[in-house]
C-alpha cells in the first residue's frame, strides 16, 4: 500500500520529487481488505480506515498492524513525512545488521 497514493500525485500533484512514491517511505503492509478500501484516499481518509473509524459490517477491526498505531498518529503525510519516514526504516535496518553483525559497524 502506498500510504500517498498515486491517484492523488496525479490528481492534486503535490509532491515536488515524484520519486518518493515508491520509497519504502511511503509503503505499509496492510490487511487485504484494509488496503483495498484505502488505496486511492487521502491521507486524512485512510487514518479513519486504518484505524476502522470509517468502515462498515464485519470489517470494523481497526489494523492489526503495529506500525498502524504510530502512522494514524502522523496530522499529514506529504512529501517531508515520506522523507523522513523513509530515513528511519533505513537506520532500524542498518541498526539490526549491525547488531546481528552482518554489516561492520563505522
Amino acid at each position: 500500500e502506498h500510504i500517498y497514493s498515486k491517484k492523488r500525485q496525479e490528481i492534486e500533484d503535490g509532491l515536488k520529487n515524484v520519486e518518493v512514491i515508491e520509497s519504502l517511505g511511503n509503503k505499509i503492509l496492510l490487511e487485504g481488505n484494509i488496503n483495498i478500501r484505502a488505496s486511492d484516499y487521502r491521507f486524512e481518509d485512510k487514518k479513519k480506515i486504518y484505524s476502522g473509524e470509517k468502515r462498515r459490517g464485519k470489517n470494523q477491526e481497526p489494523s492489526k498492524i503495529s506500525e498502524i498505531t504510530q502512522l494514524i498518529e502522523y496530522d499529514k503525510f506529504e512529501e517531508k513525512q515520506i522523507v523522513d519516514r523513509n530515513r528511519k526504516i533505513l537506520d532500524k535496518f542498518f541498526e539490526f545488521l549491525q547488531q546481528e553483525e552482518l554489516i561492520a559497524r563505522q
